[in-house]
């Protein structure tokens, strides 16, 4: 199975999944489908599922396709999650080579929050690159703010 961690952060959900390129596409459709069988149980939450899927579609900007990039797609879709990667920026840069590999899906309710969403220059000392994001405050969160800052 892959590394799978989730933790809620205030009112959200974030999914953190770690899915090996040495895992044999039996074991890599399994990891999908556990997460496809508990995603549903927070679909009410504003949800983020992120993380280093080592997969390549075209869907989102890879140089080529590969059966796990199919699949993370079907995946996504059937879940009704959005890829939020965009503008064809590697994360994960090597010396052999540049990918798109780490991805970062939303459902409807926490794609509705983000405002920015980009792929990092800052030095991370590894060969992936930081995703960074940026969400906009919920009315609760603001008015929270307002109220503990008198």
């Amino acid at each position: 199975m892959g590394n799978t961690v989730s933790i809620r952060w205030g009112d959200m959900v974030v999914v953190e999944t770690y899915l090996s390129p040495s895992m044999n596409m039996k074991n890599f459709e399994e990891a999908l489908d556990e997460l496809e069988r508990w995603i549903p149980q927070v679909q009410d939450k504003p949800t983020f599922v992120i993380g280093d899927f080592n997969d390549k579609t075209h869907m989102w900007q890879s140089r080529t396709t590969d059966l796990r990039g199919i699949q993370v797609a079907e995946w996504a879709s059937r879940l009704g999650m959005y890829c939020l990667n965009h503008g064809g920026k590697n994360t994960c840069v090597r010396v052999n080579g540049k990918s798109i590999i780490d991805m970062t899906f939303a459902n409807p309710l926490a794609a509705s929050r983000v405002t920015h969403w980009t792929v990092s220059d800052k030095e991370t000392k590894s060969d992936h690159r930081y995703i960074e994001i940026t969400i906009r405050s919920t009315r609760m969160q603001e008015v929270t703010h307002k109220v503990s800052s008198w």
